[in-house]
């Protein structure tokens, strides 16, 4: 069977942590996941809850272990931020939901952009449609007698 290596890059100390294996990208995000969640000494929080803009996953290649042979990939390949993690699976930190507020914001401000889109599209219909209806109503005399008649043939009220 072939499995997947994966490795976290530490930005600030500039170093790998030894890779471990998964059997694709969401299997190492739930397992790093519970890195987050890991409790560590006195604050409680492991080192990548404390600092997860510090930190990233990487897929390094596979290992197949019928023949015992490592595949590299070229470049290795970014998967995401434990920031990204701590947002994607709501996980709590040292900062508490907090440090997730930028990220969240983000989302809001795009939400709140299609919202504010839609809302004025929705405006504009209805403004069309008040426009239609405001319109007075042309009348015109009947020859037959001296009832008003409108456009759309029906007699107005005297």
């Amino acid at each position: 069977m072939e499995l997947r290596l994966y490795s976290i890059y530490d930005v600030k100390a500039k170093i790998w942590e030894p890779p471990c294996y998964c059997h694709n990208h969401n299997d190492a995000m739930r397992m790093f996941t519970k890195y987050l969640q890991q409790a560590n000494g006195d604050t409680g929080f492991s080192m990548y809850a404390s600092f997860p803009e510090d930190y990233q996953i990487f897929y390094l290649g596979t290992y197949n272990d019928e023949n015992a042979r490592f595949k590299r990939e070229q470049n290795p390949e970014i998967v995401c931020t434990f920031a990204d993690l701590l947002y994607r699976f709501n996980v709590p930190t040292v900062q508490g939901f907090n440090h997730l507020k930028k990220y969240k914001d983000i989302d809001n401000e795009q939400a709140n952009n299609q919202k504010s889109k839609q809302i004025k599209k929705s405006r504009a219909k209805i403004q069309r449609g008040n426009k239609d209806r405001a319109k007075p109503q042309k009348r015109t005399q009947c020859q037959s007698n001296s009832q008003e008649v409108s456009e759309d043939g029906l007699m107005a009220q005297p």
